[in-house]
């Protein structure tokens, strides 16, 4: 179990859930640069059967490169988690860590109560909408489907509760209508949002400076997608 009467100023250890992109390596390196740990990064793992597949082989060998190009250090441990989802294992794993909170981005299962609990300042994720509009799991899709991406469209920095993105906001970041221009500037402001709100505002949730907003009750839309293709514009 972390630490619950540490300094609040000291560097703080930190579980990311993420996948290793473009995207996503730029907090890391925030995360670093302020002088905090990464105590592990929880990846998606390889289907069953696939362990020792061409695929696994290459998602695995870019997963290296864009660390190596961020300059995350190599110790840094990497956990491949794969479906079905062995919580308890996971968790046993984690709590030897000792670390101070986790950290999620794009992962689409509800992570139980008993992992959060693990980190003396529970959980944090990054919902890539201006919450408590399109919660759900493809907020970017939906944004542009609705129109609404210029209304709603940035990323949230939240607490992580029982139920899906429905914590304490901590932070925001909107997006401006330039941002989604193309896919190119849609990530690129993403993964700045998101360095952002990982280097400045979580610290300050861990150290006590940061409380949060309960996020209203109402009608928000839901933010998912059908099965089927959806066709944006005309040609």
């Amino acid at each position: 179990m972390a630490d619950h009467t540490a300094a609040p100023d000291r560097p703080i250890s930190a579980v990311f859930i993420i996948e290793i992109t473009p995207i996503t390596a730029p907090m890391l390196a925030g995360w670093l640069e302020k002088g905090h740990h990464i105590a592990a990064l929880v990846v998606p793992g390889p289907r069953p059967g696939k362990q020792s597949s061409f695929s696994t082989w290459r998602r695995r060998r870019k997963r290296k490169l864009v660390l190596k190009r961020h300059l995350i250090p190599t110790e840094v441990p990497l956990i491949e988690f794969s479906r079905p989802y062995d919580w308890a294992a996971l968790g046993q794993r984690l709590a030897g860590f000792h670390a101070d909170v986790l950290i999620t981005f794009g992962f689409l299962t509800l992570i139980p109560e008993t992992l959060l609990k693990l980190f003396a300042k529970g959980g944090l994720n990054l919902h890539p909408a201006l919450l408590p509009n399109y919660k759900g799991p493809h907020p970017i899709a939906r944004l542009v489907v609705d129109e609404q991406y210029e209304a709603h469209g940035g990323v949230s920095l939240h607490k992580m509760t029982s139920g899906f993105d429905e914590g304490d906001i901590l932070a925001q970041i909107a997006f401006s209508p330039g941002d989604w221009h193309s896919t190119a500037t849609l990530s690129r402001a993403l993964a700045s949002g998101m360095k952002l709100l990982v280097a400045e505002a979580a610290p300050d949730h861990c150290a006590g400076r940061l409380e949060g907003v309960r996020q209203p009750e109402g009608n928000f839309t839901w933010a998912q997608l059908g099965r089927k293709p959806v066709v944006v514009g005309s040609q």
